[in-house]
């Protein structure tokens, strides 16, 4: 892919890019021999891949999958699932009960470990 605008990073296939970084939005910030530049994700692969079918990526960041993420996300994006599954469990509880108190959407979820 060639870059179309300062600050991006033309890739040739079968070049090996250091990653530097990862945004959310699919873009990478990587380097080569050429230079250094962010690219989408989508054009590359880690090196090594095996070529047998599996799922390198996560589903929701697109992080590199450990291997031993079964439900192919990962750890951090599963832990942030299951913090907005509590905060919608706790949004439903408080709907279905008519509370008059004030809403904790973080009541029984732990933020930080």
């Amino acid at each position: 892919i060639n870059a179309e605008y300062m600050g991006e990073l033309s890739l040739t296939a079968g070049e090996t890019v250091a990653i530097q970084y990862r945004w959310d939005d699919g873009w990478w910030q990587g380097a080569t021999l050429k230079g250094s530049g962010s690219f989408p994700s989508n054009y590359v692969l880690p090196n090594s891949w095996s070529g047998a079918g599996d799922q390198l990526f996560c589903n929701r960041c697109r992080a590199l999958l450990s291997g031993q993420d079964e439900d192919r996300t990962c750890r951090d994006c599963a832990r942030n699932a299951s913090i907005c599954d509590a905060m919608l469990d706790n949004l439903e509880d408080y709907a279905m009960n008519g509370s008059t108190e004030p809403l904790d959407l973080f009541s029984g979820i732990t933020l930080f470990r």
